[in-house]
């Protein structure tokens, strides 16, 4: 009969533990989480060599005539920032966490290629445009999770996929989790405010023009952090 080796034993140890934690937990613990990068990705230019962008707003209308009747079934966090403080139009790092709190998977854009806008078979109904934003919070209490009531950066992070193109989206099945990290600048208040002062932030998740805005309202991080911003450098 074989020795088995420490190490080995350490193996067969390691392996039921972390199938238990897995099925304690209600999700797997051993598998890694998705995670973009955006600050690593290269937005395709333009023929004229201008960068790409989204262009427009989400098209679910909050008062509208049809109204968003659903709430966004995605759970957004704000997990960090990269630093405290900042100084009036200073790029910030915003990372963030989405969860999907429904009971259906839900299809999340994983890539920052606007072309997949003329790039899509069926645009209405293939087509994932999505946008990550920092935002000031005017509702301190956090009751309002709506975008409408919020005051939105520039620098926003566009976001694109399509599924009849594979690679270029993930599938957040119910309890599912991923983390994006992305770009964004202090931009308001103006140039002529009254340096210092501590504003408070959000991270806002959205659906935009694509086959889902119309399906779902927009996302709030349900929590907030603070930071001082200074004057201009």
């Amino acid at each position: 009969m074989r020795t088995v080796t420490t190490k080995e034993f350490g193996l067969q140890m390691i392996m039921p533990v972390c199938a238990l934690l897995a099925l304690m937990a209600g999700t797997a613990l051993c598998q890694s989480e998705p995670f973009l990068d955006v600050t690593k990705l290269s937005v395709p230019r333009q023929d004229d060599g201008r960068l790409g962008s989204a262009g427009g707003g989400s098209e679910c209308l909050i008062d509208g005539p049809e109204p968003c009747v659903k709430p966004l079934p995605i759970k957004v966090t704000l997990l960090r920032l990269d630093k405290e403080s900042y100084s009036w139009e200073e790029p910030l790092l915003l990372e963030i966490r989405l969860e999907n709190v429904g009971d259906k998977p839900v299809a999340i854009p994983w890539t920052v290629d606007w072309r997949l806008r003329n790039r899509s078979k069926a645009t209405a109904n293939s087509l994932l445009v999505a946008s990550v934003a920092p935002l000031r919070v005017h509702d301190p209490s956090g009751k309002s999770k709506d975008l409408a009531n919020q005051r939105m950066f520039t620098n926003v992070a566009w976001l694109y996929g399509s599924t009849d193109v594979p690679g270029t989206f993930i599938t957040l099945p119910s309890g599912g989790t991923a983390r994006i990290r992305t770009p964004g600048k202090i931009v308001f208040p103006g140039r002529d405010s009254n340096f210092p002062f501590d504003m408070l932030l959000r991270a806002g998740f959205s659906f935009n023009k694509g086959f889902l805005s119309n399906n779902y309202s927009d996302g709030v991080s349900v929590n907030a952090v603070t930071i001082k911003v200074t004057s201009p450098r």
